[in-house]
């Protein structure tokens, strides 16, 4: 069994994942959305231009505000996986610890027999000696009693 411990800090992660919520929703969405909006409802400098090179960098500037929004609205919606990532992550660590306590528990539940039979087996087998020293002891008691009447019977 390894002494390496996985130990996150719920809390923490789901405060993380709550600000990458609120980034999202408070601040890369609205900044795409009023991006959006400035380019359907304001014409683009230069874009009814006369000259071809600056036509040619007004629709250069429209394809670049376009992929910078695209990449926007990519963006938010990474940034909202990843919070519900968060709050997953959190579930699946919760998920483990309560299936490693229920294993624990049932390690404990299934050894608990065994606990109780060398503990009954053990004081059994304390209660034994000590009847034996008892008896060993009566019996040498019993034995110097009768030596001493041997030894009286002799001397008399």
């Amino acid at each position: 069994m390894s002494d390496q411990h996985l130990k996150i800090d719920k809390a923490g992660v789901l405060e993380v994942g709550a600000q990458l919520h609120v980034h999202a929703d408070q601040d890369i969405r609205p900044t795409g959305d009023r991006i959006k909006q400035d380019f359907v409802h304001h014409p683009v400098f230069g874009g009814r231009s006369g000259s071809p090179v600056v036509q040619a960098a007004a629709y250069q500037y429209v394809a670049q505000m376009g992929a910078a929004v695209d990449f926007l609205d990519g963006l938010a919606e990474h940034v909202s996986v990843m919070a519900r990532a968060t709050q997953s992550i959190v579930d699946a660590y919760q998920q483990a610890d309560t299936l490693s306590a229920h294993d624990i528990e049932a390690v404990i539940n299934a050894a608990w027999p065994a606990v109780q039979a060398e503990t009954a087996a053990a004081a059994a087998a304390s209660q034994r000696a000590a009847d034996t020293q008892d008896r060993q002891d009566r019996q040498a008691e019993t034995d110097q009693q009768a030596d001493l009447r041997d030894i009286k019977r002799g001397a008399a």
